[in-house]
């Protein structure tokens, strides 16, 4: 079993082994590696002054292991509003480079120690409230032009790296916890909203089942209010005698009521009590639906600018990639010409000399 364990591991290292061979020999010809990051208002809030966040490790030319290491909120040595970037590299290994924070530059420089970079590498922009959270809020940082010290820069080798959206493998974990615990807040203020609305939903129901049952009360009481009256009256002997009954009992009742004031009941009270409650319920309910219809639309109105606002600016982002793109192929076109006219002018010279060298033989 010892022996079995062993060859596992021999063959697991030798795996490990071809898959690092075989990432050197895919990205020998990368100069450019390029690191997005998204969220990057989160991450400014959360991550404080002096904590850092670093790449997956990558290659390019020929050098493995090498990591982007980015401070939000600037390093240590950073000045306040100042973002910092470096570039971790291999023990002795030297390089030329630039690193980039968006369309910041900086560099070119050679790298002597393994982490090497700028402590005030940019100015910290934090993203605006309407593109917070949308795929607008992202910051990408990156290095370019990479080569191993003495290599001239040869613009037709010029590849890119992308890394996306890759997480960070490297984050303190004072921050890590700083978000499990917003996380674990917000769901508990979520969980304690829902029970607030089931709350008011029940006493609702409560509220529609004690009214329809005081009104059904009303209307028993009323029925039988009328039960008696019918009852008690004599029958009359014709329709004229019914009639007057019906207008003497009417205009006796009346004065009674002019002359005896009025007094509610305690049953006329509470049922009085009650209404006005209901009327101030649904008067408060109608202005909530209204203050919700309200704040409806501002969302939609602020939805629709953060909308636009990120078209704007992945519009301008384009705008930019297509200029860098442009000056890049600029910068190919007038090497390939120099490189012609170099070509050329070297073959003017060998003619020449060939043309003297017939000029003096015998």
């Amino acid at each position: 079993k010892v022996h079995e364990a062993r060859r596992a591991g021999t063959r697991q290292d030798r795996a490990e082994v071809l898959e690092s061979r075989l990432a050197l020999i895919e990205n020998a010809e990368v100069r450019e590696v390029e690191w997005t990051i998204p969220a990057f208002s989160e991450l400014l809030e959360k991550c404080p002054k002096g904590q850092s966040i670093a790449s997956a490790p990558f290659c390019a030319v020929t050098v493995p292991n090498m990591q982007l290491v980015f401070y939000p909120n600037g390093s240590p040595e950073a000045r306040d509003g100042y973002c910092s970037l470096y570039l971790r590299v291999p023990e002795g290994v030297r390089l030329t480079r630039r690193l980039f924070v968006n369309s910041e530059t900086l560099g070119p420089d050679i790298t002597r120690k393994p982490l090497e970079g700028y402590a005030d590498a940019a100015t910290i922009y934090a993203p605006s409230s309407t593109v917070r959270g949308t795929a607008a809020d992202f910051v990408t940082v990156g290095v370019r032009d990479l080569a191993p010290q003495g290599w001239g820069a040869m613009p037709e080798l010029q590849r890119t790296l992308l890394l996306g959206d890759a997480p960070a493998v490297e984050i303190n974990f004072q921050l890590l916890r700083e978000m499990r615990d917003a996380r674990r807040e917000l769901e508990r203020q979520k969980e304690r909203e829902r029970r607030a609305a089931d709350q008011r939903r029940r006493e609702e129901e409560r509220q529609r089942r004690e009214e329809a049952e005081a009104e059904a009360a009303r209307q028993r009481a009323e029925a039988e209010v009328a039960a008696a009256a019918a009852a008690s009256l004599q029958e009359p002997v014709t329709a004229d005698e019914a009639m007057m009954q019906a207008a003497v009992r009417v205009v006796n009742q009346s004065a009674q009521e002019k002359l005896r004031p009025k007094e509610e009941t305690p049953e006329e009270t509470a049922e009085r009590e009650k209404k006005e409650r209901t009327m101030e319920w649904f008067r408060e309910y109608r202005k909530q639906e209204e203050a919700k219809k309200a704040e409806e639309e501002k969302q939609r109105r602020d939805r629709e600018q953060a909308e636009r606002e990120v078209r704007e600016e992945m519009e301008r982002k384009r705008q930019q990639q297509e200029k860098e793109r442009r000056r890049k192929e600029q910068e190919a076109e007038w090497a390939q010409e120099m490189q012609e006219q170099g070509a050329r002018l070297q073959e003017e010279r060998a003619k020449k000399k060939q043309q003297m060298l017939e000029q003096d033989a015998p």
